[in-house]
């Protein structure tokens, strides 16, 4: 199937009336994980769950046995007490997580470092208007592309690297924001390319049973052109090395905080690294 991944939050009559579609599930309430998990996968495919609650720390989710073999992001503000978080260990890993902590504050970055090494597959997003320490999140950036010792993945370092042989890498992907994978859809079905546009009420003239290639293909030359208008104007943006895994993706902070073209021109450096290593393990005899 070639048609988008929609994105909605839990309505059980939309998913009920929908066929052979594969869906994130938006909510805040751990509690419906199981339900979310049987009701999506009666007739479509569960992607992802996500759950976001920036109110919440990680120590402070009671992470369960019973959610087994279901794919969760879970995005929250803080890691919390690592000594409430230790004894959960042994479940987390058991799990089909991958957490996620914002750049700011500061020490997120570090929490991030320690549940990796830890074995727990982990991510930083980015939180419109708070502001980046670049330093900090190229130590993390180095950590996970450099460091010989064994570590969980660190989105979205991991994804960058993966798709580095594409022209273009929108990152964003990981965080279920890309107009090419991802669609929002209401609870009556009806679509939009962004989450802002469809809490607004601006949404597509498409019901998700429309979807096709043929939207993906007239999306793809959307984008592409938008892509293009970064290069209308010279501008920090338009003349950055990085700008190919970035999409300027800062723009709106740069001239205030231009530390992303240093740290996304090194990353350039990193993916290479990072894929070579890859290429070229020896692999292990079969025995």
């Amino acid at each position: 199937m070639n048609n988008p991944i929609i994105i909605s939050d839990f309505y059980p009559e939309l998913l009920q009336s929908s066929s052979g579609n594969a869906f994130v599930i938006k909510t805040t309430n751990p509690e419906l994980f199981q339900d979310i998990y049987k009701l999506v996968n009666q007739n479509n495919k569960l992607h992802c769950i996500y759950f976001s609650d920036l109110s919440k720390s990680l120590s402070s989710i009671d992470f369960k046995p019973e959610w087994t073999g279901i794919p969760i992001s879970v995005f929250v503000r803080v890691l919390g007490e690592l000594k409430q978080l230790l004894p959960k260990l042994g479940i987390i890993r058991s799990l089909n997580l991958r957490l996620f902590l914002p750049a700011h504050p500061d020490e997120n970055l570090t929490s991030i470092k320690i549940l990796s090494s830890l074995g727990i597959p982990t991510g930083v997003f980015f939180i419109k208007g708070e502001k980046i320490n670049w330093s900090l999140l190229n130590d993390l950036m180095y950590y996970y592309f450099y460091t010989i010792n064994k570590h969980a993945d660190i989105e979205p370092f991991k994804y960058i690297a993966d798709h580095y042989h594409h022209t273009h890498i929108n990152f964003n992907a990981v965080y279920f924001n890309h107009p090419l994978k991802y669609i929002f859809c209401n609870k009556f079905g009806i679509t939009s390319l962004t989450e802002a546009n469809l809490n607004d009420g601006k949404n597509g003239d498409l019901h998700i049973s429309e979807l096709n290639e043929n939207w993906k293909n007239e999306k793809k030359l959307d984008f592409e052109r938008d892509l293009m208008l970064n290069f209308k104007h010279l501008n920090a943006c338009s003349v950055c090395p990085g700008w190919r895994i970035c999409l300027s993706a800062f723009k709106e902070q740069i001239e205030e905080n231009p530390g992303c073209t240093d740290f996304f021109t090194e990353m350039l450096d990193a993916c290479e690294f990072y894929n070579k290593t890859r290429q070229n393990k020896p692999e292990l005899c079969s025995l």
